[in-house]
């Protein structure tokens, strides 16, 4: 019996395996798929062969020979299913259907209920998906599972949203919840994972094995990948850099502690810095728009939200010693304001600064980092082979 276990795990891997290289490298022709995996051509025929027959890969055309026949080249068919990604955020939900390469289909975004209760984001999420699935007029639309991230503290195995303070959430069973109503396999992970995870797959990060994706919204996440992988931690909730203490008499964070990162360096502080200076309430794209105006308080208040970041992103260096640091969410679109400041500070005291160069980043994703992580969360797990691993919901 351990035998036919271990052998169905071997294959599932070498699946993947295969499946991946095409995904992320093809066309590539057979031969090419056995030399990179480094199995042999009968097992990469057999596995080609189911692969074709489920319309995950297809051919498209010959490749170039020297001698002999020319190779039947392989693709990824990104069209052989779709996903669904929901990003939950403070003051927005964003939705998006997507193909399993993470290119947008349809996408849209509502508010945020004002009194943010499950109940209500459950309707607001399945009303959200319902008119994505009917914009796209496909009777066989082969929905592979749906993606969800959360700004908090995330039971990653079990799908529940352990602490996510800037909802006001705790101990929410999310994942079931939605299963229950949508009958596809849902996935649900912190918003920082889920974006570094899409910067893993598809934008900044294709080439970096270690890196920390910053998340910086209305609060703070940091998604840490380590040997191209996401370190969770022992409890599956590590990367919440934004609830460092970096001032024990500082203001009180919606965590409960006082002087939190994100009290100082997040969306929300910036806006309460800019409000403090001129008496005026304003959004986000309202104070970008007066900073790129020339508004020299909003200036002011990005520099001074900077130099915070910049303690934060220090802490992260020394800790983790990434060879990246990508910045997303809001403040990712003024990255080039803030990360010049920041490379400076981190020049002069860095310990790390004497040994490697400082790499600060722009997220390649821009504000769509957590939709499109969202959506690659769904893929990614479908991939593996999660979505086989409990009985079929519908």
């Amino acid at each position: 019996m351990t035998k036919s276990v271990d052998q169905t795990v071997m294959k599932e891997m070498n699946r993947s395996l295969a499946l991946d290289l095409v995904r992320f490298h093809g066309p590539l022709s057979r031969t090419q798929i056995a030399q990179e995996s480094g199995l042999n051509k009968a097992t990469i025929t057999a596995l080609i062969n189911e692969l074709l027959a489920e319309g995950y890969v297809k051919e498209v055309g010959r490749g170039h020979s020297y001698a002999g026949r020319r190779p039947v080249l392989l693709a990824f068919e990104a069209g052989a299913g779709y996903v669904l990604g929901i990003d939950i955020g403070v003051s927005h939900i964003h939705f998006a259907l997507t193909d399993l390469s993470a290119r947008t289909m349809v996408d849209g975004q509502v508010a945020m209920p004002d009194n943010s209760q499950v109940s209500t984001v459950l309707d607001v999420c399945v009303q959200a998906i319902d008119e994505c699935v009917r914009k796209v007029h496909d009777a066989d639309l082969k929905l592979r599972g749906v993606g969800v991230a959360v700004p908090g503290l995330v039971d990653y195995q079990t799908g529940t949203v352990l602490n996510a303070p800037n909802l006001g959430w705790r101990d929410i069973p999310l994942r079931s919840l939605l299963e229950d109503r949508l009958r596809l396999p849902v996935f649900v992970d912190n918003e920082a994972n889920v974006g570094a995870l899409a910067e893993k797959l598809f934008g900044q990060a294709k080439t970096l094995s270690d890196f920390i994706y910053i998340s910086a919204g209305m609060g703070i996440g940091t998604g840490i990948v380590m040997n191209g992988q996401l370190l969770r931690g022992v409890s599956g909730i590590a990367g919440e850099y934004g609830h460092t203490v970096i001032d024990l008499q500082g203001p009180k964070c919606r965590c409960g502690n006082r002087g939190c990162l994100e009290v100082y360096a997040s969306v929300r502080a910036l806006l309460e810095r800019y409000e403090k200076a001129t008496g005026r309430a304003v959004d986000f794209h309202t104070f970008r728009a007066a900073f790129l105006a020339g508004d020299e308080a909003a200036r002011e208040c990005v520099q001074g939200v900077a130099s915070y970041l910049a303690i934060g992103i220090l802490h992260m260096l020394h800790a983790l010693n990434p060879s990246a640091i990508i910045l997303g969410n809001e403040l990712g679109m003024i990255s080039d304001w803030l990360i010049p400041p920041i490379v400076q500070f981190l020049q002069a005291r860095s310990l790390t600064a004497t040994h490697a160069a400082i790499d600060v980043r722009a997220s390649a994703l821009g504000y769509d980092s957590g939709i499109i992580g969202a959506a690659a969360l769904a893929i990614d797990q479908h991939f593996k082979g999660a979505v086989h691993t409990r009985a079929p919901l519908r």
